[in-house]
């Protein structure tokens, strides 16, 4: 049919948000963020102190430059090697962030944020566009012996330019760390991810990134004709470009009732079940119910990526896969949300971690919270089930270099350290499973539940939004809730409504947008979009030189395979944090990456290859999130509690860092802190005084970047409508016939990796679905 001739990476180009005098100023922001450095064959990062201290004072006073330890003539780092390609560090030093598109690209990537932010963004660039303005954001550092004195900020030395940036990312106001960081990220990821004709970037050699998964062919080739396969391919329709008459033939095709309106382009169809949602929570309940004779529709704003589709590198994968481009976050920017946006979702972009539901988070919601199912042998069955279609394991597994490191600097601390239960086949040494899995070996719902769902009958409309549940007049007098769902209006890709009479309808939009979803719908329960938690996480570094410690590269091997319980608290209150690995391809990496001159983000990026990333996952008490009747908007920052643990987990993984023998280990905060010790490996007194100086820094929004990959709780389950949205079958308080399917439901923060959590409540919530279903046709 028409409608699937598209590619699912195929998009026209977004409308131009700045005009030229904008991109103008732009440009010159990125080029002081990203300068073309003199003298690149001897890039420092400036020397240690007499506390271990790395002073960075060199690299500021020479914005552009970076200068040769004396009597050095090699390419060092505080006397270590990068970790580059020699004859590719001349090219890489001379790459401006002004050249090359990348100025159009950050303008581009505007498009992925809201309204508001894009409107500050723009006011600012127009200020900079003027002296006046520039001294007004800018103090002193806009003013010039030159004629006329006052200058913008294009105008100004390429000195100036970096000590306003300086002054910005330090700033005691938060407005101004916010402006940076917003400037400093895009650019990064425009600059590290974008793309060229052939495929590559030119920093990429250069700081030992190889590109899309070089061993990309050979897991294909092992997994035979197996690996080519298209499992969804005849069951999605990708609805960006539809047709109503070839939509209305494909589903009377499959076996649904389906019409279109003379008097207009709208198209209805009739089903048993409509799912909102093609990730963990859906695919499990459009899976199940397909099998159990229902006909089952699923609708997915995302498109279908099958594994030949996947480009398997960062920008590319993040605007044809995220939610907004991977650039969403709270309303302040203070902490960056990630989330699936394609069938699949979030199972199909993330880490593969298969925790099952520990005992004293279902404790929790069974003997705290009265939610006694969970505590029993039903949820025990459940979590069984999922983890056995899923193929989860821990028995077949090899550490790359940054899960080695920890296991190593765990061991040597005498911290816990146990392997990570993944659903994955064997080994599975892929570190681009955030980009999608190109052999299949990771088992997302798109290679488990979507195709049990295809296989028995359901259909997959791609490019899909679903505007509001259909609400109706409950007929039943008997009924304690007043109203029934009667299914879904959506719209197409195409511009089309898209109108689904549904006897069951199933909300699995994830926790960000099933509030929204339920509020255009009319429900007023008033824990909708409450309650939000988010698993707050932590960031450290360390580095190993060549030679030093494991072999490998960071971004390369199984992306998490060893954890530690140390501050998990599994034993007392539960919340605590897991100390993990990151994946950190160089544009999320660069992203999040201390920034205090150009000079020295070019340095540091020459040892990106072995920068290992530590990451502190935080099992948080929970905030607010509001989310507006139109789109999502989360208003979210740790409490204070949960702020000391993110602290604790920091604290620890530099300790296991240090422990591992790394010789510098440093924060994500903005002055780029970061502590030498005297031998690697071995204890040094310096290291606990330079500790305490971190832990006395705090965790403050906008200065260490905070991140999230699990939303849950936004629409949670209790025993009573007063302080939950459904019931503990997932069903809505207030509609008939609406449950809910995602991570939305979680009644508290499951503390590990939720996939598996969600799984297993959407395994149960399909139970209840079937009987209602049941409960009906005896009715009727």
């Amino acid at each position: 049919m028409a409608s699937r001739k598209l590619h699912p990476l195929d998009g026209g180009a977004p409308p131009p948000l700045l005009n030229e005098r904008q991109i103008g100023v732009l440009a010159s922001i990125c080029e002081t963020l990203i300068p073309t450095v003199d003298d690149a064959g001897s890039p420092s990062l400036g020397g240690k102190d007499k506390t271990g201290n790395v002073s960075t004072a060199g690299a500021n006073r020479s914005p552009a430059k970076v200068h040769h330890p004396v009597g050095d003539h090699k390419p060092a780092l505080n006397g270590h090697e990068p970790q580059a390609a020699p004859s590719e560090l001349p090219k890489f030093f001379a790459l401006s962030g002004s050249a090359d598109g990348t100025p159009e690209a950050v303008a581009g990537l505007l498009t992925y944020l809201n309204p508001t932010a894009v409107g500050r963004l723009s006011i600012i660039l127009t200020l900079l566009s003027w002296g006046l303005g520039t001294l007004l954001l800018a103090g002193r550092w806009a003013l010039d012996w030159r004629f006329p004195f006052v200058h913008s900020f294009p105008a100004l030395s390429p000195h100036a330019r970096e000590r306003i940036l300086q002054g910005w990312a330090s700033s005691r106001l938060e407005d101004f760390r916010a402006l940076f960081r917003a400037f400093k990220s895009l650019t990064m990821v425009a600059f590290y991810g974008k793309v060229d004709e052939s495929g590559g970037n030119p920093a990429w050699s250069a700081i030992g990134y190889v590109g899309p998964d070089p061993q990309r062919a050979k897991r294909m080739a092992a997994r035979g004709s197996e690996a080519a396969r298209r499992p969804l391919e005849d069951a999605v329709l990708d609805l960006r470009g539809d047709t109503g008459e070839d939509v209305v033939q494909t589903l009377r095709s499959r076996g649904f009732e389906a019409s279109q309106a003379a008097a207009s382009s709208d198209i209805t169809v009739q089903c048993d079940v409509v799912v909102v949602g093609s990730g963990s929570g859906g695919g499990v309940v459009a899976g199940r119910l397909a099998q159990g004779g229902h006909k089952v529709l699923v609708l997915e704003k995302g498109h279908y990526l099958a594994r030949n589709d996947l480009p398997l590198t960062e920008l590319p994968t993040l605007e044809a896969m995220y939610e907004k481009g991977g650039l969403f976050g709270t309303v302040d920017g203070g902490v960056a949300l990630l989330a699936g946006s394609t069938v699949g979702g979030g199972s199909a972009i993330n880490w593969a971690a298969s925790f099952k539901t520990q005992p004293h988070v279902t404790r929790e919601w069974s003997q705290d919270l009265g939610l006694t199912k969970y505590g029993g042998a039903e949820y025990e069955e459940a979590m069984e089930a999922v983890c056995v279609r899923g193929g989860v394991q821990a028995e077949h597994v090899v550490h790359n270099l940054q899960n080695e490191v920890l296991r190593r600097g765990c061991a040597a601390l005498g911290y816990d350290c146990g392997v990570v239960p993944r659903n994955v086949e064997d080994a599975h040494e892929c570190g681009w499973c955030h980009m999608g899995c190109a052999s299949g070996g990771k088992k997302a719902t798109t290679e488990t539940w979507l195709v049990d769902a295809v296989r028995a009958g359901a259909l997959i409309l791609a490019g899909v939004h679903a505007d509001r549940i259909l609400v109706e007049p409950n007929p039943d007098p008997l009924s304690a809730r007043q109203h029934r769902a009667r299914g879904v209006v959506a719209t197409t890709g195409g511009g089309r409504r898209l109108v689904v009479e549904a006897r069951v309808t199933v909300a699995a939009a994830g926790s960000l947008h099933t509030p929204p979803l339920l509020l255009r719908s009319g429900l007023e329960n008033s824990n909708i979009g409450q309650h939000l938690h988010v698993h707050p996480v932590s960031l450290v570094w360390g580095y190993f030189p060549e030679g030093e410690g494991p072999p490998g590269r960071m971004y390369e091997g199984g992306i998490m395979t060893a954890f530690s319980r140390h501050v998990a608290q599994w034993n007392t209150t539960g919340y605590g944090a897991l100390l993990m690995t990151a994946s950190a391809h160089p544009a999320i990496f660069a992203a999040n990456c201390p920034w205090t001159s150009g000079a020295d983000m070019k340095a540091r990026m020459t040892r990106y290859a072995r920068t290992v990333v530590l990451i502190g996952i935080t099992r948080d008490r929970g905030r607010v999130s509001a989310s507006r009747r139109g789109h999502p908007v989360v208003q979210y920052w740790p409490g204070e509690a949960d702020r000391g643990v993110l602290l604790t987990s920091a604290e620890h993984n530099l300790r296991v860092l240090a422990a591992a023998g790394a010789h510098e280990v440093g924060s994500f905060h903005a002055a780029g802190p970061r502590f030498c010790p005297a031998v690697p490996g071995e204890v040094d007194p310096r290291f606990e005084t330079w500790l305490a100086g971190l832990r006395k820094r705090g965790v403050h929004k906008h200065d260490a970047p905070l991140a999230s990959a699990h939303q849950m709780g936004s629409c949670r389950m209790g025993v009573h409508a007063r302080s939950s949205v459904v019931d503990a079958d997932c069903a809505s308080w207030e509609v008939a016939g609406l449950f809910l399917g995602d991570a939305s439901v979680l009644p508290t923060a499951s503390g590990t990796n939720p996939m598996i959590t969600v799984q297993s409540i959407a395994y149960c919530t399909s139970d209840a679905i079937k009987r209602h279903l049941e409960e009906q046709v005896r009715v009727a």
